[in-house]
């Protein structure tokens, strides 16, 4: 069967027969549905609960009661009801605890129970009328507040995986579609609301920098490349962005104030050299090999970024209390420095440094000459 309900009277019933319903675990009788509206004081069994079609006396609607103790349960519709009525309904209800118990009966007692637009469906003009009536109404912070507290804990349930076919559907649905200047500003309020909270800070923090999210992302990127339609798409997005003059400078003073501070450079600093997945290349290794040779254990390669003075990363440090660096400049990427400048650099924070050029390994007997006059 299929039916429609169009909020006011009658259900619109397309079938002549209801299929048989499911009534705690046993099949109920199959009931005839006329086409017609029903007759006034006519009754009907609607799973475990009877109803009779009755008439508002002030508005004259029609519409199905639920019967108690074979009487209906209100003879004016709920939009006759003077606003004297609807205040007592509303304060009857506030404040009231149901206990554990109480659901409990009341669980059993609706069991098998079969509501009364099972099978039916809202027309498009009702639908319409209720999304009317919700327009302008919000939820006061009161509320909100005890939605939130009753939802603290609540463990939801686990859903399946989103296939690849409906993945597609939510795509297309979403094409075209552009977020109004009205209701990104309301985001931003909600968002920049949220983040006062301590809690909700912690919480957002952990899911995008902890360990499980690293991990995570880790995960998703592992056989993943970006194809160059979505490249070009980035690219045609991004081109001609630019940001405020506004937006530059709270960005400016942001890094400015985190790079004030020794512990975030060097985090900084790490983070790249870790990033860049930075080893001894061949000259360094080299190198070391020459210097466990005439001082075993007594040099550590520190180039990965273990030590960081006044932002620059050396590439050797002598173990113990000598305060000994070495760096070794490579011929390409160090052309047209000084090596005196990085010596008097180091010098000013406690260390005393030998530069070696790459080119100096060919020579092997003077350089080791150089390293002993130096670490001796």
């Amino acid at each position: 069967m299929r039916a429609k309900w169009n909020g006011e009277g009658a259900p619109i019933v397309t079938t002549t027969s209801v299929p048989l319903l499911r009534v705690c675990g046993e099949m109920a009788e199959t009931v005839a549905v006329l086409e017609t509206t029903p007759a006034l004081g006519e009754e009907r069994l609607v799973g475990r609960t009877r109803r009779r079609w009755v008439a508002c006396p002030i508005c004259d609607k029609e519409r199905w009661v639920r019967l108690e103790q074979g009487a209906p349960r209100s003879k004016v519709c709920r939009k006759c009801c003077s606003p004297d009525t609807r205040e007592k309904m509303s304060r009857s209800g506030k404040g009231r605890i149901v206990s554990a118990e109480t659901r409990r009966k009341i669980s059993q007692a609706r069991m098998g129970h079969i509501g009364y637009m099972t099978g039916m469906h809202h027309t498009d003009e009702a639908k319409l009328k209720m999304r009317q009536a919700r327009l302008g109404k919000h939820l006061t912070e009161e509320t909100k507040e005890k939605l939130r507290r009753a939802n603290l804990g609540r463990v939801v349930p686990a859903r399946p995986p989103i296939t690849q076919e409906t993945r597609e559907r939510l795509r297309q649905s979403h094409l075209g579609r552009r977020v109004s200047e009205a209701t990104r500003a309301k985001r931003r309020v909600i968002s920049r609301r949220l983040w006062l909270r301590p809690e909700y800070r912690e919480k957002v923090l952990a899911s995008l920098h902890g360990p499980l999210a690293r991990r995570k992302t880790a995960l998703t990127r592992i056989g993943n490349s970006v194809s160059v339609r979505t490249r070009e798409k980035i690219s045609a997005s991004l081109m001609g962005h630019t940001f405020s003059d506004a937006t530059i400078q709270k960005m400016s003073r942001t890094q400015k104030r985190l790079w004030s501070t020794p512990e975030h450079r060097d985090m900084v600093r790490k983070a790249m050299r870790l990033g860049m997945q930075v080893s001894p290349n061949k000259p360094e290794t080299a190198l070391q090999g020459l210097l466990d040779t005439l001082y075993p254990c007594e040099w550590e390669f520190v180039g990965d970024g273990k030590l960081v003075v006044a932002g620059k990363n050396p590439d050797f440090m002598r173990v113990g209390d000598r305060r000994q660096l070495m760096e070794l400049f490579g011929d390409y990427w160090h052309r047209g420095e000084n090596p005196d400048d990085r010596i008097e650099l180091f010098t000013e924070h406690g260390y005393t440094t030998l530069v070696i050029w790459e080119k100096e390994l060919s020579d092997v007997t003077s350089l080791v000459e150089r390293i002993v006059e130096f670490a001796t």
